[in-house]
């Protein structure tokens, strides 16, 4: 039975843990009803989540959004010590009939969505991430784990992340198949529970690092300064004002390291 996640997880990495598990097990049970879940549904329900759990390290800010522009679905800015680092994600979700990710194959009058969002991404200076919805997975799924942290589960798959100009190589191939997507992959959790780094930022760019090493492109993770934000999260970050966000943008999503790290 779905169900979310306990007040009682504290840490960011174990509400996003617990977010793979849920989402995985929320996605199954609206199949088992002959229902599915839209990305933006996914997404608003997991941010909200994050925010409700953790409301110390959390603000989500959500407006209205004109996603074909950019091919983003939200951006995240994750606030360190002295550094900060920008993602833009786009959401998709596994179609279970044809066990494929129909959606990437998306494009409008702007162009093709992963295109879009691999281009203004990198002139924002964040890094272009997907994060795939997931359910009813099997082990033949996963060519290969790329986390580890954690034993090989594909519950953890519910939410996983794989660096966009990776996935744009199999989507020009043509291959939307789920083992095909899911070896670019890993948790969304490692971005905060991986141990190669200590530190918020630290941590999560060293992920994208490995992430990106499977593109083919030359990439560079986009750690900036901690100074070097944009308004509305440096407006968001004083909780007093809830400002204005691009419209491209359907939620940002802001994570602060925990204050006893930044004692």
């Amino acid at each position: 039975m779905y169900s979310l996640p306990s007040r009682s997880s504290t840490s960011l990495c174990a509400t996003m843990r617990n977010l793979e598990l849920s989402t995985y097990a929320l996605m199954d049970q609206a199949a088992r009803c002959k229902l599915q879940f839209p990305e933006t549904a996914l997404t608003a329900v997991n941010l909200t989540t994050i925010q409700t759990l953790n409301p110390l390290e959390s603000i989500v800010i959500e407006q209205g959004r004109k996603e074909a522009v950019t091919g983003a679905d939200w951006e995240w800015w994750l606030i360190g010590r002295t550094s900060v680092l920008g993602i833009r994600v786009q959401a998709k979700r596994l179609y279970l009939k044809s066990r494929r990710f129909e959606q990437l194959k998306e494009s409008n009058r702007h162009g093709r969505q992963v295109d879009l969002l691999i281009k203004e991404a990198l002139a924002a200076r964040t890094y272009p991430l997907y994060c795939f919805y997931s359910t009813r997975l099997k082990s033949t799924d996963l060519k290969q784990w790329n986390c580890g942290t954690y034993s090989q589960s594909v519950q953890s798959m519910g939410c996983a992340i794989g660096d966009a100009r990776a996935i744009r190589r199999e989507i020009n191939s043509g291959n939307l198949k789920v083992p095909d997507i899911l070896q670019h992959c890993r948790p969304w959790s490692c971005l905060t529970c991986c141990p190669q780094a200590s530190g918020l930022v630290q941590r999560a760019s060293a992920v994208l690092a490995d992430l990106g090493r499977g593109t083919g492109e030359d990439f560079l993770v986009p750690e900036r300064d901690r100074g070097d934000i944009p308004d509305y999260v440096r407006l968001a970050l004083t909780r007093d004002i809830r400002p204005s966000i691009p419209d491209n943008l359907s939620h940002v999503l802001v994570t602060i390291e925990p204050q006893e790290s930044l004692a």
